[in-house]
C-alpha cells in the first residue's frame, strides 16, 4: 500500500515537473526573442552614436575652417 502511494506521488511530481519544464522552455524562448531585440537595439544605438560623433567632428572642422576664413573676407 505504501509503495502504491509513493508511486502515485512520484507520478504526480513527475507531471508537475514536466509542466514546469514546459513553462520554463516557453519562457526561455520568449527571453531569447527579447534578448535578440535588445541586442539589435543596442547595436543600432552604438551605430547612431558613432554617426553622431562623426557629425560632431565634421561640424567642429567646418567651424574651424569658417573661423579661419573669416578674416579672408576683408582681403577679398
Amino acid at each position: 500500500a505504501n509503495l502504491i502511494l509513493q508511486e502515485r506521488r512520484l507520478g504526480s511530481a513527475s507531471a508537475e515537473l514536466s509542466a514546469a519544464q514546459k513553462t520554463l522552455d516557453e519562457k526561455q524562448a520568449e527571453l531569447n526573442i527579447v534578448q535578440a531585440k535588445y541586442d539589435g537595439a543596442m547595436a543600432k544605438k552604438r551605430a547612431l552614436l558613432e554617426d553622431a560623433q562623426a557629425c560632431q567632428r565634421r561640424m567642429d572642422t567646418a567651424s574651424t575652417l569658417i573661423s579661419g576664413l573669416g578674416g579672408e573676407q576683408i582681403r577679398w
